[in-house]
C-alpha cells in the first residue's frame, strides 16, 4: 500500500462504488471533505492525506507526480475521483497515468471553494450533500 494516510469512510455495502477524495493545499483530507462524509451511506470514501499533510509522512517539498502515483495506486479496479484545489491538479496528473495503465476511472471532478463563501462547496459540485 502507498505511504500516504487514507481514512476510509463507509457504511455502504462492500460492493459500493469507491470515491477517492484528494484535498488541496493548506488543509488535509478529513478537514477538507467533512461535509461529504454523509455520502458514506452510498459510497466507500477514501479520504487521502497527501504527503506532508495530515497524518501522512512529512516531506521537504510537494511533488505532484509522486502524489499522482499514490492516487493511481488507490484506484484499485476503478473509482470516482474528486480533487479540491491543488488536489484537482494531483487528480489530473493521476488520470494521465491511468490512461497508460488502463485503470477504470468512473468520474473525475475538480472543484474550488469560493473564499467569500461560508465554506460550502461551489453549487455545481456534485458530491455536495445538497445534491444527494
Amino acid at each position: 500500500m502507498t505511504a500516504v494516510h487514507v481514512t476510509v469512510w463507509g457504511r455502504a455495502a462492500a460492493d459500493a462504488p469507491s470515491v477517492v477524495l484528494i484535498h488541496g493545499t493548506l488543509t488535509w483530507g478529513t478537514a477538507c471533505f467533512e461535509r461529504q462524509r454523509s455520502l458514506a451511506d452510498r459510497y466507500r470514501l477514501l479520504v487521502v492525506d497527501r504527503r506532508g499533510y495530515g497524518s501522512s509522512p512529512d516531506i521537504a517539498h510537494s511533488d505532484y507526480a509522486v502524489d499522482a502515483a499514490d492516487i493511481v495506486e488507490l484506484l484499485g479496479e476503478g473509482a470516482h475521483v474528486v480533487g479540491h484545489s491543488y488536489g484537482g491538479v494531483v487528480a489530473m496528473l493521476g488520470l494521465r497515468c491511468v490512461i497508460v495503465s488502463n485503470v477504470q476511472v468512473r468520474r473525475a471532478v475538480e472543484y474550488w471553494r469560493d473564499f467569500a463563501d461560508s465554506g460550502s462547496p461551489t453549487p455545481w459540485m456534485p458530491w455536495s450533500p445538497r445534491w444527494t
